[in-house]
């Protein structure tokens, strides 16, 4: 059977710009007639060139499209939707809440291209994810461990592990040499010296010799006795305490405990750690989410404009320290040709830059260059 262009639909056919879309890029514009919040409807005019959303050959409408309403009446309905059910050529309705609102202007972005991508989940665990961009979502919030791949050639000797923990004591050396004798005492004190012992009796005194001469000496009197010994002095101090003898040899080291199990290989985080991390991954998509604490103020320059160029995560309302910053430069049909995001740590300093430029042919991107600094 032969197929004629008439068969073919854009609905079945997902291009190269649907895929390379960042979730901006804008490819249908239109008025608003009315939004109603009772049935999430939107009535649209139909687009300048006459084609419907639902029937239409050139821009069909699908679920996840991206839309943004702007100078709705007094802004109440101004914002960024998500596709849910396309009813007819001029009205579609939306899986977020929407206020009753009246005129204004839409603007229809395709969706993240890798939300296009299927992917099989089956036997991955905790992802239940059936897109890439979603699955990539869920590997970043879960901080869940990919399947082990093929073992890689062998990498040079890694340095050195640590010292591994010290053996067990070794034998206790033994009992080193006696300490040489301390030094003697001092001597003890003299004991006390006896009593004198009794004088001799005094010896006859000599005649008296003639007057005039001397009468000799007397013979002088016997010693007396030796006093009786005195008693033993008290015993000197005791000498002081010998040196200590020398420490005996230290036994042998006692043989190495046996090493530990090496530990699984991986970055050394745990889940936690790791949806916290300020890695690009984390907010490449819409900013910060489980991990990081609430609060996040998101900033999107100019104020109610369709082009952005620029969307900045503040830590909070204040906007004293960001997170994630990107900013877009358009070309002259309003397709982006510079797209850059700027990560930075949690006191402000930036830590890494991605910038694409991308070129294209019409409205098509053939190619894009990207800088990492």
């Amino acid at each position: 059977m032969t197929i004629s262009k008439e068969d073919i639909k854009d609905r079945d056919i997902v291009d190269a710009i649907e895929l390379s879309s960042d979730g901006y890029l804008v490819y249908l514009e239109s008025t608003v007639v009315s939004t109603t919040s009772s049935t999430k409807t939107i009535v649209i005019d139909l687009p300048s060139d006459g084609e419907g959303i639902l029937t239409g050959k050139d821009h069909l409408v699908n679920s996840p499209d991206r839309i943004y309403l702007i100078n709705t009446s007094g802004n109440i309905a101004d914002g960024y939707y998500i596709v849910d059910e396309v009813i007819s050529d001029t009205s579609f309705t939306v899986v977020d809440v929407i206020a009753d609102s009246t005129g204004g202007s839409i603007y229809f972005m395709h969706p993240t291209g890798a939300q296009l991508i299927g992917f099989d989940s089956t036997n991955i665990l905790e992802i239940t994810a059936n897109n890439i961009q979603d699955a990539i979502y869920q590997l970043a919030s879960a901080g869940v461990t990919g399947p082990t791949g093929p073992t890689g050639p062998t990498g040079d000797t890694g340095a050195t592990g640590d010292t591994g923990p010290t053996g067990a004591t070794g034998d206790t050396g033994a009992t080193g040499d006696t300490g040489a004798t301390g030094a003697t005492g001092d001597t003890g004190a003299t004991g006390a010296t006896g009593d004198t012992g009794a004088t001799g009796d005094t010896g006859a005194t000599g005649a008296t010799g003639d007057t005039g001469a001397t009468g000799d000496t007397g013979a002088t009197g016997a010693t007396g006795d030796t006093g009786a010994t005195g008693p033993t002095g008290a015993t000197g101090d005791t000498g002081a305490t010998g040196a200590t003898g020398a420490t005996g040899a230290t036994g042998d080291t006692g043989p190495t405990g046996p090493t530990g199990d090496t530990g699984p290989t991986g970055d050394g985080i745990t889940e936690s750690d790791h949806k916290s991390l300020r890695d690009l991954i984390h907010f490449i998509n819409d900013g910060p989410a489980d991990g990081f604490a609430s609060g996040s103020y998101k900033e999107i320059l100019p104020e109610a404009n369709p082009f952005p160029t620029s969307i900045i995560w503040w830590e909070d309302s204040n906007k004293l320290i960001k997170i994630v910053e990107k900013t877009l430069a358009y070309n002259a049909n309003k397709t982006p040709n510079t797209i850059s995001w700027k990560i930075y740590d949690e006191l402000g300093n930036l830590l890494v830059t991605v910038e694409d430029s991308i070129t294209y042919n019409g409205i098509f991107e053939i190619n894009r260059t990207r800088t990492i600094t």
